[in-house]
């Protein structure tokens, strides 16, 4: 579905066109792409091998894909943190402002002063109804709420991927690969 060797601006061009074709799609997709974008981020960033992480840290006991925001957390914790001493929520919340100014401006009527959480904590609301949506509970999403969701799963792929871009960890255009540990 993604490819490595595309850019950052052609996803986000495709996402956009998908979100505009259809609103809840679009949102999948987005959802699928920060997915993507944490586990790129791990392989680049991590402590250990490429092929140990793949092979060891993002599956687990049972052979299963490491999934959901708290087995990205938990991978993120285990890998990338003990190098860059930054937790997944915090990291994302420290881009907050920028991902809030951008997400906010699309909400109707939206008031800071009523305003609660932080970004983890929308894009656990995010991923509640992407899976909602996926389970047949949900079959479609207010465009007034699928465009926030949307705004707000593309800024925290955009901080990943310049958080990456920034500590020599390009997840785009190569493939990632480390043959040794890292200490």
């Amino acid at each position: 579905m993604f490819d490595y060797k595309e850019t950052r601006a052609d996803r986000v061009k495709t996402l956009n066109r998908l979100f505009d074709t259809d609103k809840s799609v679009g949102f999948l997709i987005a959802c699928a792409d920060f997915e993507w974008t944490v586990n790129r981020v791990v392989l680049a960033l991590g402590k250990n091998t490429t092929k140990f992480i793949r092979n060891n840290r993002m599956k687990d006991s049972g052979g299963h894909y490491v999934c959901g925001l708290d087995g990205y957390k938990e991978l993120w914790k285990v890998e990338v943190e003990p190098l860059h001493h930054i937790h997944l929520p915090v990291l994302l919340d420290n881009g907050w402002n920028e991902v809030k100014g951008v997400c906010v401006k699309t909400i109707p009527d939206y008031d800071p002063a009523r305003s609660v959480g932080n970004v983890w904590e929308f894009l656990n609301r995010a991923f509640a109804i992407r899976s909602e949506l996926i389970h047949g509970h949900r079959n479609r999403v207010k465009p007034a709420t699928a465009i926030f969701m949307f705004n707000l799963v593309l800024e925290c792929s955009r901080v990943l991927c310049e958080y990456a871009e920034k500590n020599n960890g390009a997840i785009y255009g190569k493939r990632i690969v480390r043959l040794k540990p890292r200490e």
